[in-house]
């Protein structure tokens, strides 16, 4: 009994590991662009990780209501929860990204005055804008998973999207791709997020496909 919490607490270290290493590095980066580039991202990580821990709301409730649906033996309620819930982070996604683009030329300025700061953040605020109807899917997903003890593959899923990560982060350096670069490296992350968690909704081997 121990054993199973202790193999739980080992993939759950795995996936937020592999997730904080990938923000390490992703400020360790821009810190070498320069000193403009990580002020600006910082105000932008800021922003990534605030929109998150709200878009969460939806995967603590998918934890609950899937756990729930599943400990009952009720694979197709759960399949429609699961699916309720990504519409639902998805349209939350979309209005995330008009709003950030409604606030562009005011919300800089709430976390800096200086112009050079403001101006470095540009390309990175509209990726990080654009992101977020795929980061409130993600989010959705990874709760859904996790409420269907899918702890395994929400590990392994991770590794190879901070790998996708740490590939463009290794050449944002040598080919002064500067800190649009630095956040073309947080977009890999969460493709190949996207990509390993909606292939594991749709497969038969998945835990929503029980019965």
């Amino acid at each position: 009994e121990v054993w199973h919490f202790l193999r739980v607490g080992r993939d759950l270290g795995i996936r937020t590991g592999s997730l904080l290493a990938v923000f390490t590095a992703t400020t360790a980066v821009a810190a070498r662009v320069g000193e403009v580039s990580v002020a600006a991202h910082q105000v932008l990580m800021q922003l990534f990780v605030f929109l998150g821990l709200g878009v969460d709301a939806l995967a603590i409730a998918g934890q609950a209501m899937i756990g729930n649906r599943l400990g009952r033996g009720d694979h197709p309620d759960a399949r429609r929860v699961a699916d309720r819930l990504v519409v639902i982070g998805l349209a939350v996604g979309v209005l995330l990204l008009l709003g950030l683009a409604a606030v562009q030329g005011i919300l800089p300025d709430v976390f800096t005055e200086d112009e050079s700061v403001i101006e470095e953040m540009v390309v990175g605020y509209w990726i990080l804008a654009g992101l977020q109807p795929l980061n409130a899917v993600i989010f959705v997903w990874d709760g859904v998973f996790i409420g269907a003890g899918d702890f395994g593959f929400v590990a392994a899923a991770m590794v190879p999207a901070a790998i996708a990560a740490g590939v463009v982060l290794a050449f944002v350096l040598p080919m002064g791709w500067g800190l649009a670069g630095v956040w073309w490296a947080v977009v890999a992350l969460m493709v190949v997020r996207g990509l390993t968690l909606g292939w594991r909704r749709l497969s038969t081997a998945g835990p929503l496909h029980g019965r």
